[in-house]
């Protein structure tokens, strides 16, 4: 179990930094160069190829029809998404791409971004009272609450089309707790 954490920890980093890539590509800037220069990103190619090699992977792994498949992939998707943001919140202004603080005009809004960024902009003024800290605070927790909702929403939606094998197959694969 601590080894697929480890594996969901790298696939979610590389999710996170793959989607940066996005960003950077289409900014023009970045390895690779302009909006389709995909292959000078030290060989991790075009981000949405690899989320399509990694949903095509978790469609084998769960041995699911291309009937079955059809009725998964989106429900999977919206899981990983949700994942997606809430991980990408953890990272923001961590040091990442553009340094900490840097925010990624072409991402989707992510409400725990927004929130974890209006903390950091109530903790960087000296002059902020602990009433406005505690309620940037509450707003953060808010918004974590409210993501962790959706996401088991997701996951108890694609539970309810699984198989007990494919359920174990996505809870060690970290899509499913």
């Amino acid at each position: 179990m601590r080894q697929s954490k480890a594996v969901s920890w790298a696939l979610g980093a590389a999710l996170v930094l793959g989607m940066s890539g996005v960003s950077l590509a289409q900014q023009g800037g970045g390895p690779g160069g302009g909006a389709g220069g995909g292959g000078g990103r030290g060989g991790w190619g075009n981000p949405q190829q690899m989320q399509e090699r990694m949903l095509e992977r978790v469609k084998t792994e769960l041995k699911a029809t291309d009937e079955e498949w059809a009725a998964l992939k989106p429900k999977v998707q919206k899981v990983q998404e949700l994942q997606r943001q809430e991980m990408m919140a953890r990272f923001a202004g961590r040091g990442g791409r553009g340094g900490p603080g840097a925010e990624n005009q072409n991402q989707p809004s992510n409400p725990i971004a927004e929130k974890a960024a209006a903390l950091r902009t109530t903790l960087a003024n000296d002059n902020a009272t602990a009433d406005q800290i505690k309620a940037a605070l509450d707003a953060l927790r808010d918004a974590k609450k409210t993501v962790d909702g959706q996401i088991k929403a997701a996951q108890d939606d694609l539970k309810s089309l699984l198989t007990v094998r494919q359920e174990a197959v996505l809870v060690e694969q970290g899509i499913l707790e």
